[in-house]
C-alpha cells in the first residue's frame, strides 16, 4: 500500500479524541477498587450532566411551589376571630409613659376610655379613609377629632382634639369597653345646664334659645340639638379663655338661637347680638365647629 507523504505522522481529530478516551478511561479503570463497576461517561461529558441535574432540580422546586395549600386545622377560623379582636382592643401608650388609653373598635361604636377619666366616649368615623396610608380619623359627638388610626395600625391621640396629636403604642390587652350611656336630649333641664355653663366660660348671661316645639319631639332630633349646644359652648369656651376674648364676647353676643329647618334652609350666621343656627336637627347633627367658629371670627 502507497501512502500520501503529506498525510505521514499526522492523526485525525476523531482519532485523536477515540485515544485520548480511551487513555482517560484505562487510567480511571487503574483507579477503581476490586468489585466496583467500570465508569460510564467520559470526563468531557461532566459539564452535561451538571446541565442536566439542575434541569431536574429546577422542575422539582417548580412542583413543590404549585403544590396545593396545606388544609387549615379545626378551630382555625377561631383562632382568627380572636385575633381580629385582640387587634382592634388594647391599651395604647404614649412614648413618654404620660398618657394611656383602651381603644375598643370591636363594634360601631368605636369607644374610648383615657386612663384616669371616669367617661368612655363614642367615636364615629369623620369619613371615609384617606391618604397613602389609608387614614381614619374618628371623631366625638362634638364633631372634633380624637383618635386617628391608619392601615399600618398606627394610632394617635387628640387631647381634647387640638394638636398634632400624640403617637400612641400598643402596650397590653383590655377588656372590651361598656357602651356609654346614650346621648342626652335638648330639654329645658339641658338648655338650663348649657347657659349656666356660658356664663362660667365667658363670664356673662348669654342664653340659648331652643324651639323645642319645632323639634316635634323626636328623639334623634332633639340628640343632634344638644350637641349643637355642645359645639357652641365647645367654641365660646376656647373664645373666652383670655379676657380679650371674653371683653369681645359680652359686648356683642347675648343669645344664641337654634331652630330645626329644612335642609334647603339651613343658616349659620349672626343677626344683631344674636348667634343664629337654623339647622337640619332631623338629619344632622347642625353646625359644624368650623362653621361655628368661622362666623365668630368674623363677627367677634
Amino acid at each position: 500500500m502507497v501512502l500520501d507523504p503529506s498525510s505521514a505522522g499526522t492523526v485525525s481529530p476523531n482519532a485523536q479524541k477515540s485515544a485520548g478516551r480511551s487513555n482517560l478511561t484505562a487510567s480511571y479503570d487503574s483507579l477503581r477498587l476490586p468489585g466496583e463497576r467500570p465508569f460510564l461517561f467520559h470526563v468531557s461529558e461532566v459539564p452535561h450532566l451538571v446541565a442536566v441535574l439542575v434541569v431536574a432540580s429546577l422542575l422539582s422546586c417548580t412542583a413543590i411551589s404549585v403544590a396545593a395549600p396545606p388544609v387549615p386545622a379545626a378551630g382555625a377560623a377561631q383562632l382568627d376571630a380572636a385575633q381580629q379582636t385582640r387587634l382592634r382592643l388594647g391599651h395604647y401608650a404614649s412614648g413618654d409613659g404620660l398618657t394611656g388609653l383602651v381603644l375598643d373598635r370591636t363594634g360601631s361604636p368605636v369607644k374610648l376610655h383615657v386612663d384616669g377619666r371616669p367617661e368612655i366616649i363614642a367615636l364615629l368615623p369623620a369619613g371615609p379613609a384617606t391618604g397613602a396610608f389609608d387614614t381614619v380619623q374618628l371623631e366625638n359627638g362634638l364633631g372634633r377629632t380624637i383618635i386617628e388610626v391608619n392601615g399600618n395600625g398606627g394610632v394617635r391621640y387628640f387631647a381634647d382634639g387640638q394638636g398634632e396629636g400624640v403617637a400612641m403604642y400598643r402596650d397590653g390587652h383590655a377588656s372590651q369597653l361598656p357602651d356609654p350611656p346614650p346621648s342626652p336630649f335638648a330639654s329645658p333641664r339641658t338648655i338650663g345646664e348649657w347657659n349656666t355653663k356660658l356664663r362660667e366660660q365667658c363670664g356673662a348671661d348669654i342664653v340659648f334659645d331652643v324651639d323645642l316645639a319645632g323639634m316635634k319631639g323626636d328623639d334623634e332630633t332633639l340628640r343632634n340639638a344638644h350637641w349643637q349646644m355642645a359645639r357652641v359652648s365647645d367654641v365660646l369656651g376656647r373664645q373666652c379663655r383670655d379676657a380679650i376674648g371674653k371683653g369681645a364676647v359680652r359686648a356683642k353676643l347675648k343669645s344664641i338661637r337654634v331652630r330645626n329647618v329644612a335642609a334647603s334652609a339651613k343658616r349659620t350666621t349672626h343677626e344683631g347680638t344674636v348667634l343664629v343656627l337654623e339647622q337640619p336637627f332631623a338629619t344632622s347633627k347642625g353646625a359644624t365647629l368650623r362653621e361655628i367658629s368661622a362666623v365668630l371670627a368674623a363677627w367677634l
